[in-house]
């Protein structure tokens, strides 16, 4: 119950004498990609002293208090009309044309396939090249290959931020995730270095003006759901780079286990991370619509 709670779960199953599995959930409500590290350094501090006080004056009631507190700003409000005029007609982005099967709307079948693209010499080589950054480029490769499978010049993205606006919020576990569409409005004559430069504005305007929350630009600006059940974006684009956040414990060899998925909230979610030597990542995709061999070429 999202009312009574709690939010969260903990199990600790033995299965020897000297193996043990750990199992932890938390709601997504209260729980974001930047807490897991959080969480686990604070985990580790009271493993090793049996206490951990933490080294924040803040919780995150106090974020919910600041979020509340800026919609009455001016600056929120012109945030809004940044977003209100940025998505005005804009078209929800549609696979039908090149996939044979038809879209079914609000479905949470899904599926992951991962990679390991040996791309980071060729990424290096096109940052000097283009004069931007491996996630500038990342992404712009990421819209042409859009416009290759739909034939549509006007596309909208979703793009994950952290939504730590603030140094106080840095260190506590919380849900300050939010995400900003990004509309791309390409022309058949732009070349590559001009792809290039107008994702890059894209993005950081959009950075700019990433104050509203997502659920609250669809209500505001009543945005209803497409025909993939999904409000202005069927796609996402997430870029990851933080460092390595896994649990260590002085004199515990830990390994982790990976569940994996059979849901997508989205019809196609492209995940990078580029901590390792060579990038990898994911592919959560809606297996009602894509096959397997759609998203290998992809």
């Amino acid at each position: 119950s999202f009312l009574d709670g709690p939010l969260f779960r903990f199990v600790l199953f033995r299965i020897s004498s000297d193996e043990h599995l750990f199992l932890m959930v938390f709601n997504h409500l209260i729980f974001d990609g930047a807490s897991i590290g959080l969480f686990n350094l604070a985990l580790e501090c009271a493993y090793v002293s049996g206490a951990f006080e933490g080294d924040s004056q803040y919780i995150y009631f106090d974020y919910i208090a600041w979020e509340n507190h800026l919609k009455n700003t001016a600056i929120y409000s012109e945030s809004l009309l940044y977003w209100k005029t940025r998505l005005e007609g804009f078209k929800e982005l549609d696979f039908k044309s090149t996939l044979s099967p038809t879209k079914q709307a609000k479905n949470l079948y899904g599926k992951c396939f991962n990679f390991n693209a040996n791309f980071s010499k060729p990424l290096t080589l096109a940052e000097k090249t283009f004069s931007s950054n491996q996630f500038i480029l990342s992404f712009s490769a990421f819209v042409l290959l859009l416009y290759k499978y739909t034939s549509q010049l006007d596309i909208v993205i979703g793009l994950p931020v952290s939504g730590r606006l603030l140094p106080e919020f840095e260190k506590i576990i919380g849900n300050f995730v939010n995400t900003i569409p990004l509309r791309i409005t390409l022309d058949k004559e732009l070349t590559l270095m001009e792809v290039v430069e107008l994702c890059h504005s894209a993005i950081y305007e959009g950075i700019n003006h990433q104050l509203v929350p997502f659920n609250e630009l669809v209500r505001e600006l009543s945005f209803k759901p497409g025909v993939s059940g999904n409000s202005v974006y069927s796609v996402m684009f997430a870029y990851q780079n933080d460092k390595d956040q896994l649990l260590k414990l002085t004199d515990l060899e830990i390994s982790f286990f990976e569940r994996g998925y059979d849901s997508a909230r989205l019809d196609f979610i492209f995940e990078l991370n580029i901590d390792s030597s060579d990038p990898a990542g994911c592919v959560y995709f809606n297996d009602k619509l894509f096959g397997k061999g759609f998203v290998e070429g992809f």
